[in-house]
């Protein structure tokens, strides 16, 4: 079987998308001490689709709101900017390598099973009061984008792999380096690095 170097995959992969603007604005805006919540709220707002999806994720059980988050100024004031800004940058790179040829079954088993981790991690720091919260969630979120990318790059060639191989653990990651010399952990490593995450 054919091996193929980091390098060759990010190569494979060079139809995925930077780090969007709105990412970076975030960021910068967050880690600004004079920025405030209402300057956040209108770089957020710019993009109709990640405000919905913010105000989706505002929303969900996973944070056990009491009272409907119903605009992005209170998701701020509710969550956090720490917190929005960990939401933004997972659900964004989530979408970034999402694979556009994968069943809606096994694309919404990815996305839920992200979210369900991203809970777990929340939710762990909450138990053993680790103020780190938000990025247990983003990390959660992102923990299997190597999945997601290997399906972008290869399609059904892995989509196959993947299904024979119990689409978890040690079997799909031993199949993954037998046939591409790497495991989506260590892509997702890659791609996190790509991406100048921390």
């Amino acid at each position: 079987m054919k091996t193929v170097d980091l390098d060759e995959i990010r190569a494979k992969l060079s139809d995925l998308p930077a780090v969007p603007a709105v990412v970076s604005q975030v960021a910068a805006l967050v880690d600004d001490p004079e920025a405030d919540v209402e300057q956040l709220a209108r770089v957020i707002e710019k993009d109709p689709g990640l405000s919905a999806r913010i105000l989706r994720i505002s929303n969900s059980p996973y944070y056990g709101m009491r009272q409907a988050v119903g605009s992005i100024d209170l998701a701020l004031v509710v969550l956090g900017m720490r917190e929005v800004r960990n939401v933004v940058v997972g659900v964004t790179l989530l979408d970034c390598v999402k694979p556009p040829r994968v069943g809606d079954r096994t694309l919404e088993a990815w996305i839920r099973h992200a979210f369900d981790t991203a809970s777990a991690g929340k939710r762990i720091c909450q138990a053993f009061d680790i103020a780190a919260e938000g990025e247990a969630f983003m990390v959660g979120l992102l923990h299997d984008a190597g999945k997601m990318a290997f399906a972008r790059a290869f399609g059904d060639e892995y989509l196959d792999l993947y299904e024979t191989s119990s689409g978890h653990g040690d079997d799909l990651c031993q199949a993954e380096i037998n046939k591409f010399g790497f495991s989506h952990a260590q892509l997702a490593s890659s791609l996190a690095k790509k991406w100048c995450l921390p």
